[in-house]
Formats: structure tokens, C-alpha cells, sequence
């Protein structure tokens, strides 16, 4: 699908999300096939409808409580505390992750 600003001089929310076309001021992302957006999930997957509609903008908000993130997600806390859990498992056994903190200075764990 080609976005109706194909013009690649047409800056989006994110410029280095090449995909990214909404217009930085929007209030709303029409985008979703992007894979960014929160409003395609799966059957079963929201718990309710999410409130927001863009990843990106939530996670340059910040840090969020678990709750916030819930919310913003449309999922119960804790399928949302499963999912922290399971990313930093991922995170703990990631070669390429345990590299770039022995090379910024890190101690060996």
C-alpha cells in the first residue's frame, strides 16, 4: 500500500520510521498496517479498545506505570506484566545486548 504522501521530503511523526506519514501534529494515525500501530492486534488480544493508536508516540512519552500502559494498550495489567516479564527474559539471554554493555563499559555478569 502507498501512502498518500509518497513523497519521500513529506516528514511524518517519525522521520526515521521510513513508513511513518502522518503529519507531526495529528491527532490521530490512520496507518494501520503500520506495525507501530496498536489498533490491529489479533482477536482476543485487547481487553478493551485502546486508547492510543501509535507505539512510538507512547514510548516517547517516557516512562509509564504498568496501569498507564494497560490502558494505552487496551490489555489487563497483567497480561501486560507478562509481557514485561517475557521481554526482559529475551533481553537477559540477548548476545548482541551483553556486547554493547561489556563495549560501553559493563562488567561482565
Amino acid at each position: 500500500m502507498t501512502p498518500p504522501c509518497a513523497d519521500r521530503r513529506v516528514r511524518g511523526r517519525f522521520p526515521v520510521v521510513l513508513n511513518c506519514w502522518t503529519p507531526p501534529h495529528a491527532l490521530r494515525c490512520l496507518n494501520v498496517w503500520c506495525r507501530y500501530h496498536l489498533e490491529h492486534r489479533g482477536l482476543g488480544d485487547h481487553h478493551v479498545t485502546p486508547t492510543r493508536d501509535c507505539a512510538l508516540v507512547v514510548a516517547s512519552e517516557g516512562a509509564h506505570s504498568v496501569e498507564e500502559v494497560a490502558v494505552a494498550l487496551g490489555l489487563t495489567g497483567e497480561r501486560v506484566r507478562q509481557l514485561e516479564h517475557s521481554a526482559l527474559e529475551k533481553l537477559k539471554r540477548s548476545g548482541a545486548l551483553r556486547r554493547l554493555h561489556l563495549e560501553g563499559g559493563g562488567d561482565e555478569p
